[in-house]
């Protein structure tokens, strides 16, 4: 279950327009019965809207969006799944993991732990994790031959701030890459790497 899908083009277009947050919010109340907090609203309106201006220069490309995708057996939710093909014409899925966070400290130095208000794993760790449960879980993965590639954007954190991206965090970025403000090129090029040549139908729970 997810609470919006379409193409790049669509979701482009309906962040610019700040129409997502009406539509995801009324299918959450139709999913749960209850609407979300103020603060996930914001979330959606702030991120989605970042990550599209991000990804503007690829909406002639065919490339699929699902947001806040429900994984199946947990209570997790997916920010954004991005669905293609590589250049070598596999199935690919790139998970993001988006967040708003402009300031960031370490938990631990020896940890994929940070701090922002409260502790949080590493958004990138975040967004591997998730692939690899989906890759676990999800017969699609095996059935159509579906690659995952994940990484986390931080759409607030100057790219000047390198907390989330030390040495102890090095082999994590190497699987899942973080980027910042100012890296929003960056994030493209790897979303263009992935699956910026043709859609492939994202995974239904």
């Amino acid at each position: 279950m997810e609470l919006w899908h379409g193409s790049l083009t669509d979701f482009i277009n309906e962040a610019r327009a700040r129409s997502l947050p009406g539509a995801m919010l009324h299918n959450y109340w139709n999913h749960h019965g209850y609407a979300p907090s103020s603060s996930e609203i914001r979330s959606w309106e702030n991120s989605l809207y970042a990550l599209a201006d991000a990804l503007q220069g690829l909406q002639q490309r065919d490339i699929g969006v699902v947001l806040e995708y429900h994984l199946p057996y947990s209570g997790r939710r997916i920010d954004v799944l991005l669905a293609g093909k590589t250049s070598e014409g596999t199935n690919c899925i790139s998970i993001v993991e988006l967040k708003q966070w402009s300031d960031v400290h370490l938990a631990d130095n020896t940890l994929n732990f940070v701090i922002n208000g409260v502790e949080h794993l590493h958004p990138s760790q975040q967004a591997l994790d998730y692939s690899e449960h989906l890759c676990e879980i999800h017969s699609s993965f095996s059935e159509h031959a579906i690659t995952a590639a994940s990484c986390s954007f931080c759409h607030n954190l100057p790219d000047s701030d390198e907390t989330l991206s030390g040495t102890q965090f090095h082999p994590l970025l190497a699987q899942s890459p973080l980027f910042r403000k100012g890296e929003e090129a960056l994030l493209a090029d790897f979303v263009d790497k992935y699956i910026a040549f043709f859609r492939c139908h994202p995974p239904h729970a």
